[in-house]
């Protein structure tokens, strides 16, 4: 492949900033500093292109993070404007020249990959083999990846792909921004107080010893060494850096059953000896990278567990068997707990995306009550609320109305005569005031849900069972008065006699 150029230039164009602009923004959590930057938006895009064009852009300090869940890590954030920077070189200059390189099953942050692609290969190839034969897994796992890529065998590989002296430049910019002395500096200040908090909080001992272990072990830059944590541009660097081993592993060794997620590699074989070889060979290969395999790297046979992007998996009775973590089950119960009291929106959707995650094992019923309903969306929601609030009637902002099922629609339907549609009341937002009005005075709880907002409103004598029966009361008898005149009618329709006899009977009784 020929060595990419004119990608500079071509980045700088005002509507590639723009659009890149927009993308980043869309996707900013600091609403604050998202609204100053879009408040003088042609400004700061002339800026940013000004600066590109006479190369005297510089990237500015990281804001320094440290991340709990699921473990500790750190996470380095930019401001605005090196972020579309970033982008901008990740989309124009990087994805364009690196990506027509790397092999089909080097996952990881790909466009259409991903850890799904990743798992449906697994499960692909496992079957391809034959559940029926005894398959070994060769799991490599590279040491601190990230922290230890060395920049100067990572730019000769670029330079391998990419010609132009401004792109590789700016390239090498992104790269020394982890070689600045205030990132090891606020490093360990963080660890060192994350150390004191651990050490003071109420865990046991043992829980305590992990967590420090683990703080402990969070490493420093070195200098030319690592990429910043959390940038595009290191996650498609990272992807790349192995991509000589990558191909050196499906080409050279002739090994088809491998995949790469970042810095786990997996190889599936009906071979343990080819597998040990393979490991030794492997192992070397990723020393010239000046890497180092994790102690913990080995080979597994799949007629026990093997563990892979959060599943374990196991062949059993001739079936592939999958299941999941149950520290993954208790990161996320802590997950959606924590949303479900600041942030409703944030837990349902959440709450979906892992319905997902459980829906591919096979081997457990936790979360069975996840599993796909024919409803709406907004009828999800009710039903979640329902749970936690039986006693109360739920309500639900939908534009520019309110809307709430079932039992609640019969309570609305007794108090105002709102029709009930497809087992739904729904009534426009002017009237929240007057029904919260008549739930205050009937003392009846209610919940409402506006976006990611929840108001709970409680009284000491809920009357909301004794108003439900009363309500269901009328509400059967509506029904039973509805079902009587459609039978008459069809009577009358069909029978032209039938009004007389009708007639006869209404008198005389």
């Amino acid at each position: 492949m020929k060595r990419k150029s004119n990608l500079y230039h071509q980045m700088l164009d005002y509507e590639n900033v723009l659009s890149v602009s927009h993308d980043v923004l869309k996707k900013c959590r600091n609403k604050e500093e998202s609204l100053e930057f879009r408040k003088a938006l042609n400004t700061n895009i002339y800026d940013i292109i000004t600066r590109l064009k006479n190369y005297e852009y510089e990237f500015s300090s990281y804001r320094i993070f440290l991340i709990r869940e699921p473990k500790y890590r750190i996470i380095m954030s930019e401001n605005l404007s090196d972020k579309i920077v970033n982008h901008l070189i990740s989309r124009y200059i990087l994805l364009p020249s690196l990506e027509p390189v790397l092999i089909d099953t080097n996952v990881a942050t790909r466009v259409n990959k991903g850890s799904d692609y990743a798992f449906k290969k697994f499960c692909s190839y496992v079957k391809k083999i034959g559940l029926d034969k005894k398959i070994y897994v060769l799991k490599l796992d590279i040491s601190k990846y990230f922290y230890n890529i060395n920049h100067s065998i990572l730019y000769e590989k670029i330079k391998r792909k990419i010609k132009e002296k401004e792109s590789l430049e700016i390239i090498r910019k992104v790269l020394n921004t982890t070689n600045y002395e205030y990132i090891n500096s606020r490093l360990n200040s963080m660890i060192h107080y994350e150390l004191l908090k651990v050490e003071h909080s109420k865990l046991s001992w043992k829980e305590k010893r992990l967590k420090k272990d683990v703080l402990q072990s969070l490493p420093n830059y070195r200098l030319n060494r690592g990429l910043p944590i959390g940038n595009m541009t290191s996650q498609i660097l990272a992807v790349f850096y192995l991509n000589d081993v990558d191909h050196y592993i499906k080409e050279t060794l002739g090994i088809k059953y491998y995949i790469r997620y970042m810095d786990d590699l997996v190889i599936l074989d009906t071979s343990l000896d080819k597998l040990k070889e393979c490991f030794s060979l492997i192992k070397e290969k990723i020393m010239q990278e000046d890497l180092e395999v994790n102690k913990k790297s080995s080979i597994y046979s799949l007629n026990n567990y093997v563990s892979f992007l959060g599943y374990t998996f196991r062949i059993k009775y001739n079936t592939l068997w999958i299941r999941y973590h149950n520290k993954t089950i208790r990161r996320i119960n802590r997950k959606l707990k924590k949303y479900k009291i600041s942030n409703y929106d944030l837990y349902y959707k959440s709450r979906g995306s892992y319905q997902g995650y459980f829906m591919k094992a096979n081997t457990s019923f936790y979360y069975k009550n996840l599993k796909r309903k024919e409803i709406t969306n907004m009828y999800n929601k009710y039903l979640e609320l329902k749970k936690d609030w039986e006693s109360a009637i739920v309500l639900l902002k939908n534009g520019k109305f309110y809307r709430t099922y079932d039992d609640d629609a019969i309570i609305l339907n007794y108090l105002f005569n709102y029709q009930i549609i497809d087992n739904r009341v729904g009534f426009p937002i002017e009237s929240l005031f007057k029904i919260k009005g008549k739930f205050k005075n009937s003392n009846i709880d209610y919940i409402v849900l506006d976006g990611s907002d929840v108001h709970h409103e409680t009284y000491e004598d809920n009357s909301y069972h004794d108003l439900l029966m009363d309500a269901r009361v009328k509400y059967d008898c509506e029904m039973k008065k509805e079902e009587l005149m459609n039978s008459i009618k069809e009577k009358l329709n069909n029978n032209p006699y039938f009004y007389d006899e009708l007639k006869s009977f209404v008198l005389n009784n």
